[in-house]
């Protein structure tokens, strides 16, 4: 894989990292070959045409039922975005932002960092907007659900290991604030991902745009996991994969978000 295939590929083929070492052997799914050979075989083949709608079930249902996991060198992870990490480590895995689908977190913290890209482009917004004071204030509940870490052995003879921390019934709670003195005129900026899914968001943009909106306070509760969940992480602490590879250690489980948001414009 070149350096320049890896963001262009769909999200669905990406959506899980593993950072394998230059040179490690990389191994593709057993079932996307034995799917590929049926496939050539239904079709030069006559008698074995009629099988072809039964291919198409199987594959559907291996989609369903599998978790893939695409493994790339940090030369080939390059043009993405690993926040927290800086630049993508051997031997960990990554889940991607499905909002900033560039963007990729380390699962042991997928969570937190998900909320953090939310309120700095939050910030962001309400800085364009205008805004002569800010003050948020976050509240979120973790609690160590899943044994889970990571291991790593390659046929070339790299090893690597690695694991984190997670607290039981951890409650952490932050605040911001902050004073600006604006110059300018207000505007929504075009390089936001989370304003086309926040109707709050374009409300306080509106109002401040066109209906002299002065202050605003929200609070909203966050209870979408992005599908980053238990059953997930059991799907990888019980995987072994291709490249030798064995996911287990300590994952914080998502439970709650509480987010408030506190904005001033000046007159």
């Amino acid at each position: 894989m070149d350096e320049k295939d890896f963001l262009e590929m769909p999200y669905i083929d990406r959506k899980y990292l593993e950072i394998v070492p230059e040179g490690a052997t990389v191994f593709t799914d057993p079932w996307d070959t034995c799917f590929q050979i049926l496939d050539i075989t239904a079709t030069v083949v006559k008698p074995l045409r009629p099988a072809t709608a039964l291919i198409k079930g199987a594959k559907k249902f291996r989609k369903k039922q599998a978790i893939k996991v695409l493994k790339v060198t940090r030369k080939q992870a390059i043009s993405g975005i690993f926040p927290g990490d800086g630049m993508p480590k051997v031997g960990n895995l990554y889940i991607c932002n499905p909002i900033d689908t560039k963007r990729y977190y380390n699962i042991s913290n997928f969570h937190e960092e998900m909320r953090n890209h939310k309120l700095m482009e939050a910030q962001y917004l309400l800085r364009s907007l205008g805004a002569t004071r800010i003050e948020i204030f976050t509240e979120q509940e973790e609690e160590k659900e899943k044994s889970f870490g990571f291991k790593s052995s390659y046929k070339d003879s790299f090893e690597s290991s690695g694991g984190f921390n997670a607290f039981s019934n951890n409650q952490e709670q932050k605040s911001y604030k902050a004073t600006y003195n604006p110059s300018g005129d207000p505007f929504v900026p075009i390089d936001l991902y989370w304003y086309d899914n926040e109707p709050q968001w374009e409300t306080i943009a509106v109002d401040r745009l066109h209906h002299g909106l002065t202050s605003f306070e929200l609070e909203v509760e966050v209870t979408s996991n992005y599908g980053v969940n238990t059953n997930l992480i059991n799907s990888f602490s019980n995987k072994k994969s291709e490249a030798n590879s064995e996911f287990n250690g300590n994952y914080k489980k998502f439970k709650k978000q509480k987010l408030k948001l506190y904005g001033e414009f000046s007159s």
